[in-house]
């Protein structure tokens, strides 16, 4: 029922959060975020194009770099990625607006709507009348709890989750690459910051190597 629109370099660390904490409040079938459901075999263009287009509702995660983050090379250098039809990002929402799914954008710390008449030129104007609500970190459990007191205003059908961790309590330890981990979160605090190390963590866990090394201090 819900996806998780988001831009991996503007947001992943938050959204990683904020995906376990929907998963573990709905269901971990409820919520989809690409990292988290794609797996080797999928094709991602149309698992991203259905899920998007089928999902009741989307969350489209705002954060500082959102509207600025440019190509870095060839011909569309310096230029926004969401000023591409192309881009990832616009299609989702596109998707989702043409549906008649619910928006809502998700305000991070530092981010904000842009400007109608900017989001006219990536044609995503009819993003800027959606009502937003945040999802800052220093207020990241209120303001998590008033985003879900929204969505199940929005979607009473939305199922009660679980309640505790999201992957179930097995007596046996899993095989790799599976990922087991009770609590979910060690500390309460956002991790912020090692993108790179996690998505190295992400491509080992699709992965069929069987050991990983990490080194440490």
């Amino acid at each position: 029922m819900i996806f998780i629109s988001y831009r991996i370099s503007d947001s992943l660390d938050i959204v990683g959060r904020l995906d376990a904490d929907l998963a573990r409040e709905f269901g971990a079938e409820v919520v989809f975020r690409d990292k988290s459901r794609l797996r080797g075999g999928h094709d991602w263009t149309r698992e991203l194009e259905t899920n998007a287009k089928s999902r009741r509702i989307m969350l489209v995660v705002i954060g500082d770099t959102w509207q600025t983050t440019s190509f870095t090379d060839g011909d569309w250098k310096g230029m926004p990625r969401l000023m591409d039809d192309e881009d990832w990002v616009r299609k989702e929402i596109t998707f989702a607006l043409d549906a008649g799914n619910i928006i809502i954008p998700v305000f991070l710390t530092g981010g904000t709507m842009p400007s109608e008449g900017w989001l006219k030129k990536c044609k995503l104007e009819r993003l800027f009348k959606k009502h937003g609500e945040h999802l800052r970190s220093v207020d990241y459990v209120a303001d998590f709890a008033n985003l879900v007191r929204v969505l199940r205003e929005q979607c009473p059908d939305l199922p009660k989750g679980p309640g505790g961790p999201t992957l179930p309590i097995r007596k046996n330890m899993p095989q790799p690459p599976d990922v087991y981990a009770v609590p979910n979160y060690i500390l309460t605090s956002t991790f912020i910051g090692r993108a790179t190390e996690l998505d190295e963590l992400d491509a080992w866990a699709d992965s069929n190597d069987p050991v990983m090394v990490v080194e440490g201090i």
